[in-house]
């Protein structure tokens, strides 16, 4: 799905921008040039059809390689580098056969992966983002025919409530679904700014971030770290329209109310990741007159169910599911039907196929519908055995 939704790009826009990052600007052209001469150079390491683990740091050669990978018919498993103490577990359980990484990260995945055949590569060996021409021979445009890896794209990762990883496997069906989801609900458009600090390699980045910015020709503002003085100079030169943010972000926002915070040119800010405080919620409305638009999502299904609209009553609760997506609720635990759940995971046990009852996935959160049918979050259960339990 990535990469063919960017040869669609290209054919349909091919002059618009795809991408921002360093005040450096990328058309889908010149993302295109770049993704073939990286799947190129992958092609001649042997990293086609394989299971690779990309762990970098937001920038555009995180992107290129991404959509490179995808390009060679890779199942990628993304992997955040800020949590190192955790990667051996996932390449572990993941199998993978190649990992592009950072520099700084050589000799920790050089130690890490001793005893294993897995080739490393780092981002210095790797091309560099080049400002290529723009003009090149359309037939050069093609989609991939080959079959991937039993039809998966991407391993997505979770150390969740139990400390072990996770692996969970999407199709291209279920990125295509979760980006047309997150599109129609949020109302991306092509040629509007998407600024995202939140991580690429994180599910919530990746989606609300890339995917659905592939999807609809919006356009991704990408930074390696989040800081204040950042978001202040970009918001002013860029007018971002949606904002892409988790709780402590929020707060570092809010640490700074003593400064004038133009949010003039932002119709939506989201919020994800983590639990929001009510705290930070209010502090933020006070500082900018703008509520969070909460998130409820996972790593086996993404987005889950979003509120759109939030007010003062109900700015806590995670809103509503997008159509497709049904949602019950039984002694407090939420239930889930959706496309975009993926069908199987895996842990040091071995591959699990996700285990549904009559069609609905738990998941092991308890909530509740208030009177207008907004979904409220009160916690993990505690208890992950309650997928047995009968609906």
């Amino acid at each position: 799905m990535l990469y063919e939704t960017l040869v669609k790009n290209v054919r349909e826009k091919g002059d618009c921008l795809a991408l921002i990052y360093n005040h450096i600007k990328v058309t889908n052209y010149g993302l295109f040039q770049n993704v073939l001469y990286t799947s190129t150079f992958l092609s001649k390491h042997s990293v086609n059809r394989k299971r690779v683990a990309l762990c970098m740091h937001n920038s555009l050669e995180l992107i290129i390689n991404l959509l490179a990978l995808s390009k060679n018919n890779c199942l990628i498993l993304l992997l955040n580098p800020a949590n190192i103490k955790s990667l051996k577990d996932k390449i572990k359980v993941s199998e993978v056969d190649v990992t592009l990484v950072e520099d700084y990260l050589f000799r920790d995945f050089e130690n890490m992966l001793y005893d294993n055949k897995i080739h490393v590569l780092t981002r210095s060996q790797l091309p560099k983002y080049s400002n290529l021409n723009d003009n090149f021979d359309l037939n050069v445009l093609n989609v991939n025919e080959e079959k991937r890896i039993n039809n998966y794209e991407l391993m997505q990762t979770s150390t969740g409530t139990t400390g072990r990883a996770k692996i969970a496997f999407k199709t291209s069906e279920n990125l295509l679904l979760d980006a047309q989801n997150i599109v129609t609900l949020y109302s991306y458009k092509t040629n509007e700014i998407v600024y995202c600090p939140v991580p690429i390699t994180h599910g919530y980045g990746l989606t609300m971030g890339l995917t659905a910015c592939l999807f609809s020709g919006a356009t991704l503002l990408i930074q390696r770290f989040f800081d204040y003085k950042s978001f202040s100079l970009i918001s002013d030169a860029y007018k971002p329209s949606l904002f892409v943010g988790i709780p402590a972000v929020y707060k570092m926002i809010n640490d700074h109310s003593d400064k004038h915070i133009n949010t003039s040119s932002y119709r939506t800010f989201l919020c994800s990741g983590d639990p929001l405080n009510s705290e930070i919620g209010l502090e933020f409305y006070e500082c900018t007159g703008k509520w969070l638009s909460q998130i409820y999502g996972m790593m086996e299904a993404s987005l889950i169910s979003a509120n759109v609209c939030p007010t003062s009553s109900n700015f806590m609760s995670v809103g509503r599911p997008p159509d497709g997506t049904k949602i019950k609720i039984k002694d407090e635990l939420i239930f889930i039907r959706s496309k975009t759940i993926s069908d199987k995971y895996k842990t040091r046990e071995g591959e699990k196929e996700i285990n549904l009852i009559n069609g609905y996935f738990c998941t092991n959160d308890r909530g509740y519908f208030d009177k207008n049918n907004y979904l409220f979050i009160k916690g993990r259960s505690g208890y992950e055995n309650n997928s047995r339990k009968a609906l």
